[in-house]
């Protein structure tokens, strides 16, 4: 586990991409009718991944992208920690 634990704090990329893809997992799965979702999934597992202190720079947690010359789109990704 410390294996993991480190190499998401070395990477934290990783970090966000293994709480994206553990979050659809949780959201696909269904208990007779009842689903989580992949959002309620993807929050979960951020903040599962949160508890092992990875700390990703605010440089990652929000980007800006220029759509045109006068619109530009703030795209948030949330913080696992």
């Amino acid at each position: 586990m410390s294996y993991v634990t480190q190499a998401l704090v070395e990477h934290q990329e990783l970090a966000i991409f293994l709480t994206l893809a553990i979050g659809f997992l949780i959201g696909r799965l269904k208990i007779g009718s009842f689903s989580l979702g992949t959002v309620v999934g993807t929050l979960l597992a951020g903040v599962l991944i949160g508890q092992l202190n990875v700390q990703v720079p605010a440089v990652v947690m929000a980007r800006s992208v220029p759509v045109t010359k006068s619109c530009t789109v703030r795209l948030p990704v949330f913080q696992s920690g």
